[in-house]
């Protein structure tokens, strides 16, 4: 087992640093700085795919102008609930439609790349769109609790990564569209949870060692729920601040860590979901 200090950092190439970089591609010659963990991401758009939506470029296929401008009130919708629930929420001053197959949603270092599903492929109202806002809300949280805990890949991670960043994404959706729209997206939480473990070729083991990519994020947000629901965001900072230095979990939260049970989601389901 390697040092919690010399762990592989989460969704980023190194952890906390001075970082420097130069990108030239084709012409194009981009600097920029971070101390944050390593990572980031451009785009260089060609013809008239960019346009600027409020200081955000957004980089999206040209027939898709109406939803760029949905995606982009998102934005700043969730953006306040995150800040609201966090106490911050990281700049974007980029915003990009991720080809299929580019790999999943994230947010690098100021730069937010959707994938299509969930993000571009909706409806303007209803389940598809509070989805989009619960993936943007759950992408900018996720980004503020990494930076602050220079998080690593010890056990338990996926706990903070994608069960606290999740059930904000979750609660934020309440907070703007109502108990219903929270309602319906629990339970498809835990349709997509059904699915995932039904799928998986490994045993299913716990939380505290899920790996990435798996169950544990669908699980998480929802075994996470009450307990997010319930901290202001001096707590949760405060948490993300002791992990950074290597601190072992709160209780309350090794609580959270065991395997999915049935009576955690049956809970989760009856305290969110409405009739």
């Amino acid at each position: 087992v390697l040092p919690a200090g010399s762990a592989v950092a989460v969704q980023a190439v190194a952890p906390a640093g001075t970082w420097q970089w130069l990108i030239e591609v084709d012409g194009h010659a981009i600097s920029a700085s971070s101390e944050a963990p390593l990572d980031f991401a451009y785009a260089w758009p060609t013809g008239g795919s960019a346009i600027e939506l409020d200081d955000v470029q957004v980089l999206a296929d040209g027939s898709r102008l109406q939803t760029s401008l949905e995606v982009r009130e998102d934005l700043e919708v969730m953006a306040a609930c995150v800040a609201r629930r966090l106490g911050s929420s990281p700049d974007v001053d980029a915003l990009s439609q991720w080809p299929t197959g580019m790999g999943h949603s994230r947010l690098s270092n100021g730069h937010l790349l959707l994938a299509q599903s969930p993000a571009w492929d909706v409806a303007g109202e209803g389940v598809g769109r509070w989805a989009r806002r619960a993936h943007i809300a759950e992408l900018l949280a996720r980004r503020v609790l990494l930076d602050a805990s220079d998080l690593r890949q010890r056990p338990g991670y996926q706990w903070l990564s994608q069960g606290v960043a999740g059930a904000i994404g979750l609660l934020c959706v309440g907070d703007t569209d109502g108990p219903q729209a929270l309602s319906a997206l629990v339970k498809l939480k835990a349709d997509d949870l059904t699915l995932a473990l039904g799928r998986d070729g490994e045993p299913v083991g716990t939380l505290l060692e899920a790996r990435e990519l798996g169950w544990a994020a669908f699980y998480a947000p929802l075994a996470s729920l009450d307990w997010v629901a319930g901290q202001p965001p001096e707590k949760l900072m405060t948490l993300t601040a002791e992990a950074r230095t290597g601190q072992p979990w709160p209780a309350t939260v090794q609580e959270l860590l065991g395997a999915p049970s049935d009576q955690t989601i049956a809970e989760a389901l009856r305290r969110w979901s409405a009739p």
